[in-house]
């Protein structure tokens, strides 16, 4: 019920081609849906912290990250080809930095009323990191290197 009516509709079509496929429709729809799953941690973290209840946060979890392209840049991340453990291990801090800061990103959403009251109280700096933070996100591949500023910049100006 707190899922992005487009995330929902996506993941109705990937049960609707899984039960097309002979799997049946209960069991198409749980497994459709688990990767509606992973942000599960991350807004129960959002709403003891904030005291907000999870259909008040999750909506601004979900707005924040799409304003912020987080999972664009995360699904892009995932894609990066490893050549060795540090390249592995680069590239799965890039991406905790990346959840650290969209928590905290939301979480200060949340206590100044509104994305644009918080962007206000970040700047000009700020402003300026979300165009730079929108031109990775926008590519059509990342490298490490642009993964590295796109989360370190994110937390920066989440206070990370």
């Amino acid at each position: 019920r707190v899922l992005p009516s487009g995330f929902r509709h996506a993941l109705g079509e990937v049960a609707a081609r899984l039960e097309g496929a002979g799997v049946p429709a209960d069991l198409a729809a749980r497994i459709a849906f688990l990767p509606a799953l992973a942000p599960a941690t991350d807004l129960h973290l959002v709403t003891e912290s904030t005291g907000a209840s999870m259909a008040d946060a999750a909506p601004v979890f979900f707005a924040t990250a799409e304003r912020l392209r987080i999972a664009r840049i995360g699904r892009l991340a995932l894609g990066l080809p490893v050549s060795d453990y540090y390249d592995g291990l680069a590239r799965d801090r890039a991406l905790e930095t990346l959840a650290a800061a969209h928590r905290r990103i939301v979480v200060g959403v949340i206590g100044a009323g509104g994305f644009e009251t918080w962007l206000e109280t970040r700047g000009a700096r700020a402003a300026a990191t979300l165009e730079t933070v929108a031109a990775t996100a926008d590519s059509d591949a990342i490298t490490l290197s642009r993964l590295t500023v796109a989360a370190n910049l994110l937390a920066d100006i989440a206070g990370v």
